[in-house]
Order: structure tokens, then C-alpha cells, then sequence
């Protein structure tokens, strides 16, 4: 029960705690909340940091399964709400402080689609804002992490589809001129277009990675 109560306390930071909320009534907003302070976050993660290894292990099982699910959430249209940057960052350094490296490539894998799914909602609702903008930002934040384990990366079975799933992300902002290439995009565009020659001259990856060079240096 203890486990499971952290595990609530945990996710509510990015389920309730640091969230985007859509209105998607006319006018269309956007709206970024935060409801928590630092300290708060510390004193979730230092709760995190005393429990044995096996227990960080559970945790991190159960707050990825969250934040997918929040995520699938908002895509099927059954919520207005989506996690941050900020709470994808606190689930990755939790993988992280467990040593749990394949949990980042896992979940990195089964956001990924999502992510580009998120950009179809916004398009069909017509939310103003820059084109990717907010996938980029969480994808910005899984490239940091897989570039902190990059070997692992490489190595991990999950590569290929990784390195696909980032490129679609980005996809529509490296293929239209009147789109902008954020930050965010650029990027995930270096790691990829890295990743994709590591993995085709190292021979990890025998499958054709749809990744097109000349835009991935835009």
C-alpha cells in the first residue's frame, strides 16, 4: 500500500501537478499549469531515492504506464490534459536513479507514435500553435536522456524504431519551408541524423530507417 500511495503522489505531478490543458471551446486555449513548487518535487523524489532497488523498479513500471496512459488519454479525445516536458523529465531521471536504462528505451518506443498522433489532434481541432511544437518539446527530452546512454542506446534492440519515431516527430517541421524549425526540432534532427549513420556503418541496424538526410540538415 506504501508503494502504492507513492507511486499516486508520484504521478499526480504530471497528471494534475505540471500539465498543458486544452480548451478546446471557441476561442481555442492553451494553458500551461503548474500547481507545485520545487520543493515539493524534491521531497517526491527523495521519497523515491530511500526506497530499495526493486521498489524503484516497480515504480518506474508504474509511472511510465501513467504517463502513456495519459497520454492515449488525450489522443483517443478522452481528456483535455497533457504531461510536460517537466514531468517527462522527472520520469526518465526516476529510470535513470534506478539504473532502469531499458525503461527509457521502452517507454521511448511507446510514446514515440503518440507524440506524432498529439500533432494530428492540434491539426484537426486547429489549435494555434507552431506546428510540433509540443511533441519536440518531449521529444527533446527523451534525446537528452538517450544521449546520456547512447551506447546502450545503439546496442538496445529498440534503436531502430527509436530513431524512426523521432524523425516523425520533427517530420513536419523539416519538410515544410513555412513551417519553423524550432530548437526543440534541431535538435532531435542532429541525434538522428548521428544515430541513423552510427547504426547503418556500425552494422546494429539492417532495416532501411526513413530518416531523408538532406532534410534532417535543414
Amino acid at each position: 500500500m506504501e508503494l502504492r500511495r507513492l507511486a499516486r503522489e508520484l504521478a499526480k505531478l504530471w497528471q494534475k501537478r505540471i500539465v498543458v490543458e486544452f480548451s478546446f471551446n471557441k476561442p481555442l486555449e492553451i494553458r500551461f499549469k503548474k500547481r507545485t513548487t520545487r520543493e515539493q518535487v524534491q521531497e517526491s523524489m527523495a521519497k523515491f531515492r530511500s526506497c530499495t532497488y526493486y521498489d524503484q523498479l516497480v515504480l518506474c513500471g508504474w509511472c511510465c504506464e501513467s504517463f502513456i496512459q495519459m497520454v492515449q488519454d488525450f489522443v483517443d479525445g478522452h481528456s483535455c490534459l497533457l504531461p510536460t516536458a517537466e514531468g517527462l523529465d522527472i520520469i526518465l531521471e526516476m529510470c535513470e536513479l534506478a539504473q532502469n536504462i531499458a525503461g527509457i528505451m521502452e517507454l521511448a518506443e511507446e510514446l514515440l507514435p503518440l507524440l506524432v498522433l498529439i500533432e494530428r489532434v492540434l491539426l484537426e481541432r486547429r489549435v494555434d500553435c507552431v506546428p510540433s511544437n509540443l511533441s519536440a518539446q518531449l521529444g527533446y527530452v527523451l534525446t537528452a536522456y538517450i544521449s546520456h546512454n547512447y551506447y546502450y542506446f545503439l546496442y538496445s534492440q529498440n534503436a531502430p524504431n527509436i530513431v524512426q519515431g523521432l524523425y516523425r516527430v520533427i517530420e513536419s517541421q523539416l519538410k515544410s519551408s513555412d513551417f519553423c524549425l524550432t530548437g526543440w526540432g534541431r535538435t532531435i534532427a542532429v541525434f538522428v541524423l548521428d544515430a541513423k549513420k552510427q547504426l547503418i556503418e556500425t552494422g546494429l541496424c539492417s532495416r532501411k530507417i526513413e530518416a531523408k538526410r538532406e532534410l534532417l540538415k535543414r
